[in-house]
């Protein structure tokens, strides 16, 4: 019912869309501009296993880049349809999120909302709630760019990507219009690729995932002096084929995610906290949906004169194949300073703590950090 409805809203815009494009002239052409960032870092490393596995031969210090470009472009045509498109070039070498384009779609807005349609995030995590690197957008407990500290199979926390598919599968957009601070948006990807091409569907693979809905949702009001956002949303799957053989069901044929959070400002201070509940593809032994959870506090303060710093803290829980479950702990005390417009220094201290359950396996691990970087954005 969820696909009727979505393919219906989507086929009732596009519709609308075409019939009034199709008698409207562009007042101007589209023009082409690129913006994006550049990010360094570097870290002092100090880890302690206590099983002796994950410190062997690991390196005491690193450096890492993160870039990114984005050409877009748009025009607003003679009936007020605005038609854009935007495209993210990833620059990190031969890692596997460098991509020719990491997201690319092209979009039409107007008084009926927005309309996007290609690789883009769903609706739930698009407006899922991040706190991010907090003072320095480098670092940070959730999702941040550059890890530095081995946690197992738990690098960081998320609450946002939920791991499950490709979260820039081809997909189709749709947001309605904000009313009086209140945003809401749906979207639907056939399946786990990231591009349709030309020469047919594709086939069901073991462990890929198809029908993905999303729909997420966030509210701001503004208070004396500050403001608070909530923001939620959920987001489904149907798995095309278990890995495992047809007698034996050791997986979720319908894998989900839910996430929650808020943030309130007042002043020069933001608190925000947001979770981030996923049910896996694979099931535990006993034919049991595996969960992760992951949650994340955290505090900033702009102490005025492009100096802030902020406090996070990041938990993650892992529930595993064995009915044990893996623990995750991150606290983070960072700072920035602003050299000039989109150019920042970045500076943070961060300690870990990942507790492992496997059976079998060795992987505790402890690690202090000491991070430097610099951001310059464009």
């Amino acid at each position: 019912m969820k696909k009727v409805l979505l393919g219906t809203t989507a086929i009732a815009v596009a519709g609308f869309v075409a019939g009034s494009a199709a008698t409207a002239n562009a007042a101007d052409p589209i023009s082409v501009g690129i913006n994006g960032y550049w990010k360094n870092a570097m870290a002092m490393v100090n880890e302690d296993n206590d099983d002796g596995n994950l410190s062997d031969a690991r390196n005491s210090h690193a450096v890492g880049h993160d870039v990114e470009m984005t050409l877009s472009g748009s025009t607003t045509l003679d009936n007020g349809l605005t038609v854009g498109f935007s495209a993210q070039l990833e620059g990190n070498g031969e890692s596997t999120d460098s991509e020719a384009f990491d997201e690319a779609h092209m979009y039409i807005s107007g008084a009926f909302g927005s309309l996007e349609v290609g690789k883009v995030e769903s609706a739930r995590q698009r407006n899922g709630v991040t706190f991010g690197g907090g003072a320095a957008s480098n670092f940070g407990v959730n999702s941040p760019f550059f890890i530095f500290g081995n946690g197992g199979g738990n690098l960081f926390t998320r609450t946002n990507d939920d791991g499950i598919g490709d979260d820039d599968n081809f997909k189709i957009r749709y947001a309605l219009p904000s009313f009086n601070g209140l945003n809401l948006a749906v979207s639907y990807a056939p399946n786990d690729t990231g591009d349709q091409q030309y020469g047919g569907n594709g086939i069901d693979v073991a462990g890929g995932v198809q029908n993905n809905f999303a729909v997420g949702a966030n509210y701001t009001a503004d208070f004396g002096g500050g403001s608070v956002t909530i923001r939620s949303g959920f987001e489904s799957y149907v798995l095309e084929r278990c890995n495992a053989s047809a007698a034996t069901q050791t997986c979720n044929d319908n894998p989900e995610s839910v996430n929650l959070g808020g943030a309130v400002t007042f002043g020069s201070v933001t608190i925000a906290m947001d979770t981030l509940s996923t049910s896996q593809v694979t099931q535990d032994t006993n034919g049991n949906d595996r969960e992760r959870n992951d949650h994340h506090v955290g505090a900033s303060y702009n102490l005025g004169n492009g100096t802030s710093i902020s406090l996070g803290w990041g938990h993650s829980e892992v529930e595993n194949t064995d009915l044990s479950t893996d623990e995750l702990d991150l606290y983070e005390l960072a700072a920035s300073y602003v050299l000039g417009p989109g150019i920042d220094v970045q500076a943070a201290l961060r300690s870990g703590e990942f507790d492992d359950e496997t059976a079998g396996d060795n992987n505790d691990n402890s690690w202090t950090s000491i991070l430097i970087g610099t951001s310059i954005g464009f």
